[in-house]
């Protein structure tokens, strides 16, 4: 196993170029000792070297998740992290007392001071050698990136989200490999499971492969693919379903105006179920997995599902905005009745914020 020399690559003042890609760091200070989980002192060992001395397997074996409360923390490269789930992500890395570089193309002047910022996207022409050279700096990565688009009806609206769970997400195993990178999580949706009427959904559930349903399924599978290809007995790698993102920024903001304007009807009899999980509720699993080395597993990430019907009343109800009406010609989705006992189980997760909004002021 070859040693590899740490070489910290310089920052740049935020916003200035450094050849193709931009960087930005922060003079502010890490995070206190008090914060610290494991260790009151920060390795100054990097993780080559750590990889060099305590050999290329994870913690934990294949198709287990394992935890070790005295390891040192990690360094953690989060694709795609500025958004959403980002905003929950980073900061709690962050007080768990690991070194975090998010990239992305946009919206990086949202985190914290203290995250090392890398502006790119997966789908740049460079994006694999930047990748390579990233990765050898870092423990652990996780991949958020998504384009989920404004307008899903759009023509060609989902071109860029497909690119990046299929095109993108084998840029990141392939560099994973080569710079051996030994924890890897990956984000993807429950969304892709078939109608499961009123059974409860576990991972080992079918997916939707119907033609209507392929530029939703299609991409997300690929994905999932090219993860399940890395060799877990080298590469704790995890693949985390998670529900529909609730809380403030996801689509709830949209569902609540729609309701104070009566513009969001039940379709039908509204008995389909609908599984959710607040950002910050899942942000907690992706930590969670990263922290106890899971390999090899997928998992659902939902919090308890509701119906639809009773899902818009009690939205509405929280806002004080008129019962929404029933539409018996509005095509209902499929009914997705999660269960994420196995993340409970593996992971020791469990929701805390809920899916209802505590009100427009309160960021849960």
């Amino acid at each position: 196993m070859r040693s590899r020399r740490r070489s910290r690559r310089p920052c740049a003042r935020p916003g200035s170029p450094t050849g193709r890609w931009r960087r930005a760091c922060s003079s502010t200070p890490p995070t206190g000792p008090a914060t610290r989980r494991w260790s009151r002192r920060r390795s100054t060992t990097s993780p080559a070297a750590r990889r060099a001395t305590t050999g290329r397997s994870p913690p934990a074996s294949p198709n287990s998740c394992g935890i070790d409360e005295t390891r040192e923390p990690m360094h953690v490269f989060a694709i795609g992290a500025s958004g959403v789930l980002g905003r929950h992500l980073v900061p709690m890395l962050l007080r768990r007392g690991h070194d975090v570089t998010v990239m992305a193309p946009d919206r990086l002047d949202r985190l914290p001071g203290e995250a090392r910022r890398v502006r790119a996207s997966l789908l740049d022409p460079a994006a694999e050698r930047l990748l390579a050279a990233e990765f050898k700096e870092v423990d652990a990565v996780v991949n958020a990136a998504t384009a989920v688009p404004a307008m899903p009806t759009a023509p060609g609206g989902w071109a860029r989200n497909t690119a990046l769970r299929s095109t993108g997400t084998a840029v990141v195993t392939g560099a994973l490999q080569e710079a051996e990178v030994r924890r890897f999580v990956q984000m993807s949706i429950t969304m892709v499971y078939a109608d499961g009427g009123d059974d409860k959904l576990t991972e080992a559930a079918p997916l939707d492969h119907r033609p209507e349903r392929a530029t939703l399924v299609d991409p997300v599978l690929a994905m999932e693919t090219a993860v399940r290809k890395l060799p877990a007995d080298e590469i704790a790698w995890s693949i985390l379903r998670g529900g529909r993102f609730v809380g403030p920024g996801t689509v709830q903001d949209q569902q609540r105006a729609r309701l104070r304007a009566e513009d969001l009807p039940i379709p039908g009899a509204g008995r389909e179920w609908v599984s959710m999980v607040h950002a910050r509720d899942y942000a907690d699993a992706v930590v969670a997995a990263l922290e106890r080395g899971c390999a090899g597993k997928t998992l659902n990430v939902a919090d308890q599902p509701v119906r639809v019907a009773d899902y818009y009343r009690d939205l509405a109800r929280a806002d004080d905005s008129p019962p929404p009406r029933h539409d018996p010609n509005a095509a209902a989705e499929p009914s997705h009745r999660v269960s994420s006992e196995a993340a409970r189980q593996l992971l020791g997760w469990a929701p805390v914020h809920g899916i209802w909004p505590l009100g427009d002021d309160e960021d849960r």
